[in-house]
């Protein structure tokens, strides 16, 4: 872990989708179209379903990675003496006071670091629908409402933030948050 002085802001910007993922996008669309063209026999809506798919999907993923490589570089999050700021939620920061725990969380093989925090300072970072549906399932896997960091939203490593949120969560009157891995 870095050297930090939990005086001053640090920030953990947003990481871009590998270029590859284009590669990928433009096979899955390039699939699609291809049984498009090689013809399907006349009835057999589901080839033609499955062809429309592929082209959706891989339209969808160059927008994602053009999107994300867009945005790579911008703060994801923020840690300062104000407390603990997620910015692609908005709201402000949740102050240290308002954080609960830290917790792991691990889905197919995507791992997350949930930042457990109270009802108030949740429903103040987390206006869209969405991201509320995300808080519910949160709090249905850890038993408290949070917003979770995956591993590869983020430059850096999930068990550096954890640690720094621990320290800056110390330095300022917070609950001692020490996760292990």
């Amino acid at each position: 872990m870095r050297d930090v002085n939990p005086n001053e802001a640090m920030t953990f910007n947003r990481r871009a989708l590998p270029w590859y993922y284009v590669l990928v996008a433009l096979f899955v669309a390039a699939l699609g179209i291809t049984i498009l063209l090689i013809g399907p026999e006349e009835g057999e809506i589901g080839i033609i379903l499955v062809a429309l798919f592929c082209i959706a999907l891989g339209v969808f993923g160059l927008y994602a990675v053009v999107k994300t490589r867009r945005h790579a570089g911008e703060p994801m999050v923020t840690l300062s003496p104000d407390g603990l700021v997620f910015e692609a939620q908005g709201g402000g920061p949740v102050a240290w006071s308002e954080l609960t725990g830290l917790a792991w969380v691990n889905v197919k093989g995507q791992t997350g670091l949930v930042v457990q925090m109270t009802d108030a300072a949740h429903s103040r970072v987390s206006p869209s629908r969405a991201m509320q549906t995300a808080a519910k399932l949160d709090q249905a896997l850890l038993g408290s409402k949070g917003l979770t960091v995956w591993h590869n939203q983020i430059e850096g490593s999930l068990e550096e933030l954890a640690g720094l949120i621990a320290v800056y969560s110390n330095a300022h009157g917070g609950p001692d948050l020490s996760v292990a891995p």
